[in-house]
């Protein structure tokens, strides 16, 4: 992905000003945590300050950002800092364990290596297990000399009050439609990416208006992602004319390369673009209005009673996603489309 690493994103600039702010000034936090919606550049903007903070000459200089060619810069850069450490899950593993923790623990305890300070990057925090969670406190509780933590997450409230409680949060927005999607365009024309009008559209609206989720699908061929989501669509019609069984359907949708999560969020945001279409919205008041053509016919025989139906029974799996319960995402598809598939008016 093509991204500034020395810069913050467009967006970002207010916040930005106000993290140099507090490291002009002297008044560091010794952790923070930013958050905020999934692709909108949380942890960029922790890498970002993370090489702020580490580079050589911002103190001297006054520099707004790393200047990118001090030794720590060129360090940063290589991934080679010592006194830089990353936490993240490993090996395919969703959690970051109390090992991981154990180790950074036993990093800090020593003197730092260069440039006096140390800084941490954890990321994403909600991953951090119990035990991992509970290891960490001490750390919060009494940082090393010189030493900043900054805990990147999409859903604070699954971060233990205890940690949230000893960090200053940081709470990044969603850019403007128009600034994301600008800044998006540029995105793809530096890494020389050709989409046409249409697709261009059809991915930011199956991305949510998320830039970085845009960006990162059409790093490669974007036709199949297209391809699919129309397929789910068209699904959906045909299991409410009671033109196929419910089950076929969901063998299909999850044999695709896209998460039950992603699945659930499309969904909301077409039944949204339905009752859009219902109250004769234009197609361009749509999240996804590559697909107006193939709603518009089939929904004059839709009521609004059963859309509103199926939307509250997706609203409360998306419920239980965001609180990371495990859950059994083969029943609760399979018991999603035979509902859907026996709505009445």
């Amino acid at each position: 992905m093509l991204l500034a690493a020395l810069q913050p994103l467009p967006w970002q600039q207010t916040i930005w000003r106000s993290l140099v702010h507090v490291e002009r000034t002297q008044r560091l936090s010794h952790a923070f945590i930013f958050t905020g919606p999934a692709g909108i550049g949380k942890y960029h903007l922790a890498s970002v300050y993370a090489r702020y903070l580490l580079c050589e000459r911002v103190p001297a200089e006054l520099l707004e950002t790393a200047c990118g060619a001090c030794q720590n810069c060129r360090l940063m850069q290589a991934n080679t800092h010592p006194d830089y450490h990353l936490l993240e899950p490993q090996d395919q593993s969703k959690v970051i364990k109390i090992d991981q923790i154990r180790q950074l623990t036993s990093d800090l305890s020593k003197t730092a290596m260069l440039s006096g300070r140390r800084v941490v990057v954890i990321q994403p925090a909600e991953a951090m297990n119990e035990a991992a969670a509970n290891a960490l406190l001490k750390s919060l509780e009494e940082p090393g000399a010189a030493t900043v933590f900054l805990l990147v997450t999409h859903q604070l409230s699954l971060l233990p009050v205890t940690i949230r409680s000893r960090c200053q949060c940081v709470r990044l927005a969603a850019p403007t439609e128009a600034i994301g999607f600008a800044w998006l365009q540029r995105q793809w024309s530096e890494c020389q990416i050709s989409l046409t009008p249409e697709q261009q559209l059809a991915v930011w609206g199956l991305a949510g208006s998320v830039p970085l989720i845009a960006l990162q699908w059409t790093q490669q061929d974007v036709l199949p992602l297209l391809e699919a989501t129309r397929g789910f669509a068209q699904d959906l019609i045909a299991l409410q004319q009671k033109k196929c069984m419910p089950l076929p359907c969901v063998v299909r949708w999850q044999k695709s390369d896209f998460s039950f999560t992603l699945i659930t969020a499309w969904l909301m945001r077409w039944m949204q673009d339905w009752l859009k279409l219902l109250e004769g919205l234009d197609v361009s008041c749509l999240s996804c209005p590559h697909l107006a053509s193939l709603w518009r016919p089939w929904l004059a025989k839709v009521t609004m009673h059963q859309i509103i139906i199926f939307l509250d029974d997706v609203s409360k799996i998306r419920q239980q996603q965001q609180k990371q319960q495990a859950l059994n995402e083969t029943l609760l598809l399979e018991n999603l489309l035979i509902g859907w598939s026996s709505s009445t008016h």
